[in-house]
């Protein structure tokens, strides 16, 4: 970061998901001197990055019975993060592609296809979060140590 005195509205940003091996010289003031936290997101964020994902339950499109407030505020997405979130619309949709794909080999007409509540019940078996409690208390006390 030597030389970049001179420059002006140049900011270098860092991301991780292991703060606890970053080397602390590179945490030192006048480097990335400035630590964010950046938490899992709450219910009401989940169901905000549900709708985007989603184009607010146009693609793929929903069945009826699909409450994406429901699967924001569901214990099962608790340590959800927003990939999580991707995977999870995601697999419900190829659930409901399969079986789609399943009624047309035995029926000859094409229906369209949503992803339904079942799907996503599905999905969930499927999808598992990519932060456990365990890692979410770790970064939790991590944070509170670093942000001192």
């Amino acid at each position: 970061m030597d030389g970049l005195e001179n420059r002006q509205q140049v900011f270098i940003m860092a991301a991780t998901n292991r703060p606890d091996i970053i080397d602390p010289a590179i945490l030192r003031p006048g480097r990335l001197d400035k630590t964010l936290y950046v938490g899992l997101p709450p219910p009401e964020d989940r169901l905000a990055i549900l709708k985007t994902i989603t184009k607010d339950g146009t693609r793929p499109p929903l069945d009826t019975d699909v409450s994406l407030e429901e699967i924001a505020y569901s214990q099962h997405c608790d340590c959800y993060t927003g990939a999580d979130l991707s995977a999870l619309v995601r697999e419900a949709s190829i659930c409901a592609l399969r079986q789609e794909m399943a009624l047309q080999n035995t029926q000859s007409k094409k229906g369209e296809i949503k992803v339904s509540r079942k799907h996503f019940e599905e999905a969930f078996r499927k999808v598992k979060s990519s932060v456990s409690k365990k890692d979410q208390i770790m970064y939790e006390e991590l944070h509170r140590s670093l942000c001192r």
